[in-house]
């Protein structure tokens, strides 16, 4: 070291073993000198400006120069050639955890997507009623007592085995709906359409409420709008039919078993990873066929997913008709009225929305299917045949 406190290279080979010690000197004058800094290696700052020490004549010591021209394009490619190593240990630490930890990861996922699908029937009064509730002038609209009477029967005609644990509530839309478990204590609310108060003699329910579509109110007067008041307008045996499809939809539980798709999928994924690493022997095989069959086994999941909510679905929808409509034949020729009455205000709808209307209903006033691999609701058509083919088979 020179009493200047210049870092000279024999001394970083001496004290540090800097790979600078090696490198190129050259002689430098004070000002590109005061650009030097320290040592990368040492971190040692000996390079003081001999000005303030009065040592020797910064323009003649011979120091250690650390040429970034050559050095730092090889910090940078080692820095390069360490980032996928890391990545890829950082990857193999979370698969190893995954692998250790598989099975309660499984179950938290599986619970935590059951729970989640469920939480509206768990709590109805503080999501779904919120959510649905009807409103008229900031005030929550309150359900009518010839509304509450023919729940009440509805109740008494289905055998409800607990009927104070359904309430009603006055919703919004045109078709009842409903969530809550019986089984829980904050049972099942079912909430029922202003339109359910209208006649045919009284229409005051329908017509005293402004419906836009396209920005536009409807016209109860003209044609479309007289088509699509008749097709609101609902019979006694139609009104009971549909409340008792929603009681019996919630009194046989039948939400868990849609909540239970998810999981079951999810599950399935797993499953399908096993199975396919075991049939061809790649549990100690390359990562690269590993992954590949991973993503193969979330494609099957997705497509399971899909098709098992439309079947389950469906089956839900049909088992819920079957239900209401055995409870009498007057229940049974209101089903066929109801979804009559859906078909004819889908085509209405459908006449009045224009484009957008014949994007989602079909010709016959069907619901045209969500994607191609889900339709998510049975045909409205097949329903109303599945009610009279129950008829026609009673009758014989």
């Amino acid at each position: 070291m020179r009493s200047g406190g210049f870092c000279e290279p024999r001394d970083c080979r001496k004290h540090c073993a800097c790979p600078y010690g090696s490198a190129r000197t050259e002689r430098v004058t004070a000002a590109s000198w005061m650009s030097l800094g320290k040592c990368p290696e040492c971190e040692d700052q000996r390079a003081t400006d001999p000005r303030s020490t009065g040592g020797s004549d910064p323009t003649t010591a011979q120091v250690c120069v650390f040429v970034s021209r050559r050095e730092e394009p090889r910090a940078e490619s080692a820095r390069a050639l360490l980032c996928p190593v890391a990545m890829a240990s950082g990857w193999l630490r979370v698969s190893a955890l995954m692998q250790k930890y598989r099975s309660p990861l499984l179950i938290s996922t599986c619970s935590g997507l059951f729970g989640l699908n469920l939480v509206q029937h768990l709590v109805p009064d503080q999501t779904f009623c919120s959510l649905y509730q009807a409103w008229s002038k900031g005030e929550p609209v309150q359900l009518s007592p010839k509304l509450e009477k023919l729940f009440q029967q509805v109740l008494q005609d289905y055998c409800v085995s607990s009927p104070q644990k359904f309430l009603a509530f006055a919703s919004f839309g045109f078709h009842p709906v409903g969530a809550g478990l019986p089984l829980l204590p904050s049972g099942v609310h079912v909430g029922i359409p202003a339109n359910f108060n209208s006649s045919e003699e009284d229409t005051t329910g329908i017509t005293d409420r402004t419906i836009f579509i396209n920005g536009r109110a409807v016209d109860w007067s003209s044609a479309t709008g007289t088509a699509l008041r008749h097709a609101l307008v609902l019979s006694e045996p139609a009104q009971k039919f549909a409340l008792a499809r929603e009681v019996a939809r919630l009194d046989g539980c039948l939400p868990v078993l849609s909540a239970a798709v998810a999981p079951a999928c999810v599950g399935g994924v797993w499953v399908y990873s096993v199975l396919l690493k075991q049939v061809f022997g790649l549990h100690s095989g390359p990562m690269v066929f590993r992954v590949a069959v991973n993503a193969l086994s979330l494609c099957l999941g997705a497509v399971s997913y899909f098709l098992c909510s439309d079947a389950v679905g469906q089956f839900v929808d049909y088992s819920s008709d079957r239900r209401a409509a055995a409870v009498s034949p007057l229940y049974a020729n209101g089903g066929v009225e109801f979804y009559d009455k859906i078909l004819s205000r889908n085509r209405t709808l459908r006449s009045l929305m224009g484009q957008k209307g014949e994007e989602m209903y079909a010709p016959n006033g069907n619901l045209f299917p969500a994607n191609l691999l889900q339709l998510k609701h049975a045909p409205y058509t097949a329903r109303r045949d599945g009610i009279q083919a129950m008829i026609t088979q009673e009758k014989a």
